[in-house]
Protein backbone atom coordinates (compact mmCIF):
# COMPACT_ATOMS: atom_id res chain seq x y z
CA UNK A 1 0.00 0.00 0.00
CA UNK A 2 1.43 3.48 -0.70
CA UNK A 3 2.13 5.76 2.54
CA UNK A 4 -0.27 8.29 1.91
CA UNK A 5 -3.12 5.68 2.17
CA UNK A 6 -1.70 3.92 5.40
CA UNK A 7 -1.56 7.69 7.60
CA UNK A 8 -5.40 7.90 8.05
CA UNK A 9 -6.92 10.93 8.13
CA UNK A 10 -5.39 14.38 8.99
CA UNK A 11 -5.57 17.99 8.86
CA UNK A 12 -4.54 18.36 5.18
CA UNK A 13 -8.04 16.87 4.14
CA UNK A 14 -10.03 19.66 4.21
CA UNK A 15 -7.86 21.29 0.99
CA UNK A 16 -5.28 23.48 0.72
CA UNK A 17 -5.19 26.88 2.72
CA UNK A 18 -2.63 30.26 3.23
CA UNK A 19 -2.14 31.71 6.41
CA UNK A 20 -1.11 35.14 6.14
CA UNK A 21 0.26 37.16 8.63
CA UNK A 22 1.44 40.96 9.64
CA UNK A 23 3.22 42.50 11.51
CA UNK A 24 0.21 45.26 13.08
CA UNK A 25 -2.76 44.02 10.92
CA UNK A 26 -4.91 40.81 11.78
CA UNK A 27 -4.26 37.40 10.60
CA UNK A 28 -6.25 36.11 7.25
CA UNK A 29 -6.88 32.81 6.54
CA UNK A 30 -8.21 32.11 2.95
CA UNK A 31 -9.04 29.04 1.31
CA UNK A 32 -10.79 28.08 -1.80
CA UNK A 33 -13.46 25.78 -3.12
CA UNK A 34 -14.00 25.02 -6.75
CA UNK A 35 -16.30 27.53 -7.47
CA UNK A 36 -14.77 30.66 -5.32
CA UNK A 37 -12.23 31.95 -2.61
CA UNK A 38 -13.15 32.84 1.38
CA UNK A 39 -10.74 34.83 3.20
CA UNK A 40 -11.65 35.45 7.01
CA UNK A 41 -9.82 37.30 9.63
CA UNK A 42 -12.12 35.41 12.47
CA UNK A 43 -9.77 34.80 15.59
CA UNK A 44 -11.43 31.23 15.85
CA UNK A 45 -10.51 30.49 12.35
CA UNK A 46 -7.17 31.12 12.39
CA UNK A 47 -6.49 29.66 15.61
CA UNK A 48 -8.10 26.45 14.29
CA UNK A 49 -5.90 26.58 11.12
CA UNK A 50 -2.93 27.10 13.11
CA UNK A 51 -3.10 24.11 15.21
CA UNK A 52 -4.10 21.95 12.11
CA UNK A 53 -1.05 23.70 10.97
CA UNK A 54 1.07 23.00 13.56
CA UNK A 55 -0.08 18.86 13.08
CA UNK A 56 0.62 18.51 9.53
CA UNK A 57 4.22 20.02 10.39
CA UNK A 58 4.76 17.49 13.23
CA UNK A 59 3.19 14.63 10.77
CA UNK A 60 4.85 14.96 7.74
CA UNK A 61 8.04 13.49 6.96
CA UNK A 62 11.67 14.66 6.47
CA UNK A 63 12.75 16.42 3.88
CA UNK A 64 14.83 12.85 3.07
CA UNK A 65 12.02 10.68 3.99
CA UNK A 66 10.08 12.14 1.72
CA UNK A 67 12.16 11.64 -1.18
CA UNK A 68 13.27 8.37 -0.58
CA UNK A 69 9.34 7.76 -0.78
CA UNK A 70 9.11 9.48 -3.87
CA UNK A 71 11.63 7.46 -5.41
CA UNK A 72 10.55 4.40 -4.02
CA UNK A 73 6.75 4.86 -4.75
CA UNK A 74 8.62 6.01 -8.47
CA UNK A 75 10.70 2.90 -8.86
CA UNK A 76 7.37 0.34 -7.45
CA UNK A 77 5.09 2.41 -10.55
CA UNK A 78 7.76 3.05 -13.52
CA UNK A 79 10.28 0.65 -12.93
CA UNK A 80 13.89 1.86 -12.18
CA UNK A 81 15.17 4.78 -15.08
CA UNK A 82 18.86 5.43 -15.58
CA UNK A 83 20.36 8.28 -13.47
CA UNK A 84 21.04 11.21 -15.35
CA UNK A 85 24.51 10.95 -15.87
CA UNK A 86 23.77 7.17 -17.11
CA UNK A 87 21.08 8.59 -19.39
CA UNK A 88 22.67 8.31 -23.50
CA UNK A 89 22.80 11.47 -25.12
CA UNK A 90 20.63 12.12 -28.06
Amino acid sequence: MVGNLKAGQHAGMMGSFNLLRFDGDPDIHYSESYDCGHMTANPQVIKERSVGYARLQAESLSTRASAELIARVMEERYGKHPEPAERAVA
